[in-house]
């Protein structure tokens, strides 16, 4: 049954508080996992936004005010392409969808923007089931780096890569890429978090690490493990996800990070509108959008363990 081309206001409403809803009840785990703030005009300092300083002692009665400024070297959330998801609603069925939250075409949509969002905090780039590329910024990707926000992308450096050796996630590897992290200070404070993301094959591994060790894994870690929900082990969380960039020798990059050294700016979160497109004989059409910007404040809060799949 066709549509009369009109579209009722309070639909238009209705669709945008749903898709929010919606975005917030299936937020993606990596979120949690890095600092955000909100971002506007075409690039912004991230240094500026979160970087790190250490107090000074002043001198008998000095009342200057004191300058003091973030020392992080200068990388930049630039101003970013929009990554949406949407469609057509031509039909009184689809039309139905608008009203209901947990319809399809509300969770399609808003969780094709979520999981691109968590890519872009990866920095990898979906290309097809199974298989990723890396792409610029986020955790991964390179970083835009200098004086301005015209500079060049650095890549993550080859002392933050652990390489996989033959092997899958041991133990030696990770007391390795701790060590580093800890050395260069990140992780050493409660507010800021070791996060790590592996597929079930390092799910196995560390399964395996615990078993030879003796470690004391009760069954709530064991399970939740097992069902992909991150859990703390040996000091950092483990989040599990598909997601995770793999390079063509097979070889899995499982990036260790610290929670304060990933910068996600928001320009727009994710949010939904509708209206009726004079271009389509003016058929409804919704969208999910968002405009966001992932980058590594420093090199040194990224340790990468290559695993051998």
């Amino acid at each position: 049954m066709s549509l009369e081309p009109k579209l009722e206001p309070h639909f238009v409403q209705m669709y945008r508080d749903n898709v929010q809803m919606r975005a917030q009840q299936m937020q993606n785990r990596l979120r949690a996992a890095i600092t955000e703030a909100p971002a506007s005009g075409k690039a912004v300092s991230a240094a500026d936004l979160v970087g790190t300083v250490e107090a000074q002692e002043m001198e008998g009665r000095d009342r200057r005010n004191i300058e003091n400024v973030p020392q992080n070297a200068r990388r930049w959330l630039v101003f970013p392409k929009e990554t949406r998801s949407g469609q057509y609603f031509d039909t009184e069925d689809k039309m139905r969808m608008i009203r209901d939250p947990q319809s399809v075409g509300i969770n399609t949509h808003t969780a094709a923007v979520n999981r691109a969002i968590a890519d872009k905090i990866m920095g990898i780039k979906y290309v097809s089931k199974g298989v990723f590329d890396l792409r610029p910024g986020g955790i991964l990707g390179g970083a835009v780096d200098g004086e301005n926000p015209g500079g060049a992308r650095v890549s993550l450096p080859s002392k933050c890569i652990t390489v996989h050796g033959g092997a899958g996630l041991t133990l030696a590897k990770l007391i390795a890429a701790k060590e580093r992290l800890n050395i260069d200070d990140f992780g050493m404070e409660d507010e800021d978090e070791l996060f790590c993301a592996i597929t079930p094959k390092q799910v196995t591994n560390l399964l395996n690490i615990a078993a030879a060790t003796g470690a004391t894994l009760n069954q709530f870690d064991i399970d939740q493990l097992k069902t992909g929900k991150p859990t703390t082990l040996v000091g950092i969380t483990w989040i599990v996800t598909n997601r995770a960039y793999k390079t063509a020798a097979n070889v899995r990059w499982c990036p260790i990070w610290s929670k304060k050294n990933i910068l996600m700016g928001v320009w727009k979160d994710i949010s939904g509108d509708l209206w009726e497109d004079t271009g389509a004989n003016k058929t409804p059409y919704g969208r999910v959008n968002a405009f966001v910007d992932v980058v590594r404040i420093e090199d040194e809060g990224v340790q990468v363990i290559e695993c051998q799949e």
